[in-house]
């Protein structure tokens, strides 16, 4: 009796002990690529940390004027989620490898429960396999925590449940959420701002019709109100940067100072004025 229990427990959570090997899998392979010479840590991947450190021992919280570049939201983001691990254990890379970690394994298991709600635990499974086998250099860059690169997997991830779920059923509670991340996508990087008009226009090109009705309204206003709130980061950076005269003037989406035009029609020529 114990013994078709336990297989019956077995059977009915499958899904969740093919995440839990595959989880196992990425913290020995992480642990592996974190000993590697020369792969310890980047040049570029120094401010945030250091920022941190700087911010356990008492340096007055100036956020904007600390992060990194202008438009990297996601620099900061690691800089307060680094705080308390620095404040708790002591400035180590070893602390400050677990921000990297967290946003890898966020990235691991949104994509296979996204999948799995979607095509089932077979099609999850082989997701989580080609995340884990992926490349080398996809699977270097997920110890490095630069703020703009790997961990913009998660953030649009994470807006995929909210948006998954404005599918089946149009709740504000849902609208709310996924307006709100990608109003944080928008301060986080550059790069993650490309997921709203994706994720935005697929919605109302599927579901223009139950917008439209009088329920809808409400789920649009609260779509509305979480991106305002989630830009309310981008706004007071740009805008105390902009009174400092630390950034110049232009789009809040900005790159070294240059416009988020410039990202369309490509770089600029060696003899250009920044």
């Amino acid at each position: 009796m114990i013994w078709d229990g336990f297989r019956s427990l077995v059977a009915g959570r499958r899904s969740d002990w093919v995440l839990l090997a595959l989880v196992a899998v990425y913290l020995v392979q992480f642990a592996l690529l974190f000993f590697v010479p020369g792969g310890r840590i980047a040049d570029e991947e120094l401010h945030s940390p250091t920022v941190a450190a700087l911010l356990a021992a008492g340096h007055p919280f100036d956020l904007p004027r600390l992060q990194y570049t202008p438009f990297c939201g996601g620099c900061t983001a690691e800089t307060l989620l680094a705080l308390p691990l620095f404040s708790v254990l002591g400035p180590s890379l070893a602390a400050w490898r677990l921000i990297p970690l967290a946003f890898g394994l966020a990235i691991l298991v949104l994509s296979y429960r996204i999948v799995c709600r979607a095509e089932g635990v077979g099609a999850a499974a082989i997701t989580g396999l080609c995340l884990v086998l992926a490349p080398p250099f996809f699977r270097e860059c997920g110890i490095v925590a630069f703020g703009s690169h790997f961990e913009v997997l998660a953030l649009v991830l994470a807006a995929m449940i909210p948006w998954s779920n404005l599918f089946e059923r149009t709740r504000a509670r849902d609208a709310f959420t996924l307006g709100l991340l990608l109003g944080l996508a928008f301060w986080f990087s550059y790069t993650s701002a490309f997921a709203a008009p994706v994720l935005l226009g697929s919605l109302f090109l599927c579901r223009w019709r139950s917008l439209m009705q009088s329920g809808g309204l409400a789920v649009l206003g609260a779509l509305a109100l979480g991106c305002l709130v989630g830009i309310i980061p981008l706004v007071s950076t740009q805008m105390a940067l902009r009174s400092a005269h630390l950034v110049a003037e232009g789009s809040f989406l900005s790159v070294y100072g240059r416009d988020a035009f410039d990202l369309i029609t490509g770089s600029p020529g060696l003899g250009a004025r920044i």
